[in-house]
């Protein structure tokens, strides 16, 4: 809290100079665990039904399928960065404009975001830099997409949590004959989904709004007396979406279920400062310092869940 103060790079005197850079990346998950293969599992079940440990009506709940969860949900993840700039100024003045995008998608499928941001700053002076002003401003715009379920997976728990105890036996899709489409199996358990049927069939994203600047002037009435004046400004404004359809098990009794979720937050703040220094001798400084600050902040909120699509 206090004051808003934005930081950047800064244009320099006497020359102008566009700027562009760009870089690509790819990320994937550091370490794997070990699941056992649907082949193992099969023979695990069948050999616990023999020794009497299991019921046979275990048998029924195993398919024929070899699946790894957890290479079903993840995959290299890519990021792209562009960045556009633009600085120059003179002995008095000097500015710099940026433009970015940034576009990453996670090593987990159904997560990612994209941002687009621009920058300016500038800085002027007069009488000898007696007078001087700066100037910041940012606005962003993010799209996020989540994986849906992770954080609020409730008694059937979160993506991840499926992906570990889900049958491996079971395929990720099967053939639908009525439609004669594929689609996403789900098995008679109610306790466990399939994972990536979480996440792809269920939509969570967030697009953010931000700005976010501030103005100082700062004035030296005398040698060794400065007023300085600070006025900042942060506006954000997000909407939490989340959708899930109606094909899926935990929106079927819904006939489909959407929540959206805004809030909006305002942060005003105005500073103003006098500082003396005075001499004291050659060796000797004091620095007196007086100021005033107001910081205002407001936050709003509003959600809606809307069922039966």
């Amino acid at each position: 809290n206090g004051v808003v103060l934005v930081q950047t790079k800064r244009g320099a005197r006497g020359s102008s100079t566009l700027e562009y850079d760009t870089y690509v990346a790819a990320s994937t998950a550091a370490r794997h665990l070990d699941f056992v293969s649907g082949d193992e599992y099969r023979t695990y079940v069948k050999s616990q039904v023999s020794a009497g440990n299991l019921p046979s009506t275990q048998l029924d709940l195993m398919g024929t399928a070899n699946t790894n969860w957890e290479d079903a949900l993840l995959h290299t993840g890519y990021a792209t960065n562009h960045n556009i700039a633009f600085s120059g100024g003179s002995q008095q003045t000097n500015y710099r404009a940026s433009l970015n995008y940034f576009d990453q998608q996670g090593v987990v499928i159904a997560n990612g975001l994209k941002r687009y941001q621009g920058r300016l700053n500038g800085h002027t002076s007069a009488i000898d830099g007696k007078i001087n002003l700066d100037a910041n401003l940012t606005a962003s715009r993010v799209n996020n997409r989540y994986l849906a379920m992770e954080n609020t997976g409730g008694f059937s728990g979160g993506v991840f949590t499926n992906m570990a105890i889900y049958n491996p036996t079971l395929p990720v899709e099967v053939l639908d004959t009525l439609t004669n489409q594929m689609k996403f199996y789900e098995g008679a358990e109610r306790t466990v989904r399939n994972p990536v049927a979480l996440a792809r069939q269920i939509i969570d994203q967030a697009p953010e709004n931000r700005i976010l600047g501030n103005v100082t002037g700062s004035l030296l009435i005398i040698d060794g007396l400065t007023a300085q004046t600070t006025m900042g400004a942060d506006y954000s404004s997000s909407v939490r979406q989340t959708y899930t359809p109606r094909v899926s098990p935990l929106g079927a009794e819904f006939q489909g279920a959407a929540r959206q979720a805004e809030r909006s937050l305002q942060n005003l703040n105005f500073q103003q400062l006098i500082t003396a220094t005075p001499k004291l001798g050659d060796k000797q400084e004091l620095e007196v310092v007086g100021g005033y600050e107001y910081s205002k902040f407001t936050n709003n909120g509003f959600e809606a869940v809307m069922q039966g699509f």
